[in-house]
């Protein structure tokens, strides 16, 4: 940012500190939090009033744990919310806990893992920290990312804790934030968060896989638009093993890079025969020891390309050493179509790491 306009911000910032304040317990009856009055003296001269939550449980801010298997699902718990509006007052989300007073962190996130769902982690991953709910608590949400999870052992909850847990997979976690059985902020947040530091590590360890092997992977995308390509370009040293990248969003440019007309004509351009032309021609034209191509609607019709689905993409990984191909499909259910995309490279990702060794 320019310094000049962070100055700026700076003074705004400073104009509306509060330098001296006086609180007191208005309401402290519950179990979970009491309810303060304060009046809080700001810089500028003037004084507000204002309430405010605190939690009465430890030290009163939380952590939340985005938990992959093993075999890449994703652990979520389901329990009564009884300050949703919602019919049921039931919530799936990740599982969450408060922080004892002197635990550390890491450990709480270990402790509420294991208690809600008897999940252990392999590692546990410090991501983020934010206060959801300034306006009202200073409430923080330390956020962690537990992988290689496994069940180890039976849940360990309070006398008035009712939890159950589910595995689903990445698809089935966006299905259910868009069909609103996941409204709390901390699962949405989760989301984006975790998925972007899986992405980033499972394309590291591809690209260094790749390096090691002294081998090379171009890629021919369609309903991606690039994506694949573009994760990989945020990766370290990945100009050693990424050789060419074509977008080709139209038929015209998928049968000038060798895909058969024919083939489209056949099984459509969103099949698995399309992808496995795009893969396999892609290597070729690249020369590169991989070749990924990418077909398929993003739940959006396409008038020149009939299909009995929107919501499939294709994909397909040819080995030219092995002169073999890998295919895959799978389904999409987000009604934004940036989230689809990371969902796709997300798996094609699970993918490469799977296939070179």
């Amino acid at each position: 940012m320019d310094g000049n306009k962070l100055e700026s911000i700076k003074k705004k910032i400073d104009s509306l500190k509060v330098i001296s304040y006086e609180e007191e317990i208005s309401l402290s009856n519950g179990k979970f939090m009491s309810i303060v009055n304060g009046k809080y003296n700001l810089n500028n001269g003037k004084t507000i009033f204002r309430e405010k939550i605190n939690k009465n449980i430890g030290t009163g801010s939380a952590v939340c744990i985005f938990t992959v298997t093993k075999d890449n699902n994703i652990v979520l718990v389901i329990e009564p919310r009884c300050a949703l509006p919602t019919e049921s007052k039931v919530n799936i989300e990740i599982p969450a806990g408060y922080i004892d007073n002197g635990e550390d962190k890491i450990e709480a996130a270990k402790r509420e893992l294991l208690e809600e769902t008897g999940y252990v982690c392999g590692s546990m991953i410090y991501l983020d920290s934010y206060y959801p709910s300034q306006g009202g608590s200073g409430e923080c949400i330390d956020l962690f990312l537990a992988l290689d999870c496994y069940k180890d052992r039976e849940q360990h909850l309070d006398f008035d804790e009712f939890i159950k847990y589910i595995e689903v997979s990445f698809s089935e976690y966006v299905y259910l934030i868009n069909n609103n059985y996941m409204l709390d902020a901390n699962s949405r947040v989760a989301y984006y968060k975790a998925t972007s530091y899986i992405l980033n590590n499972k394309l590291s360890s591809v690209v260094n896989k790749l390096i090691k092997n002294k081998e090379t992977i171009s890629a021919m995308e369609s309903c991606t638009g690039g994506e694949f390509t573009n994760s990989i370009t945020n990766i370290e040293n990945s100009s050693k093993v990424l050789k060419f990248s074509a977008f080709t969003y139209s038929n015209e440019y998928k049968i000038k890079l060798g895909v058969s007309e024919d083939t489209i004509l056949k099984y459509s351009v969103y099949s698995k025969e399309c992808a496995r032309e795009m893969a396999y021609n892609i290597s070729n034209y690249s020369d590169s020891t991989y070749g990924v191509g990418i077909t398929g609607t993003l739940l959006k019709y396409d008038d020149n390309n009939k299909t009995s689905s929107n919501d499939k993409v294709y994909i397909c990984i040819y080995d030219k050493k092995k002169d073999k191909y890998y295919d895959y499909d799978m389904r999409v259910s987000s009604n934004i179509r940036i989230n689809n995309k990371r969902l796709v490279v997300i798996n094609i990702a699970n993918y490469l790491e799977e296939i070179i060794k």
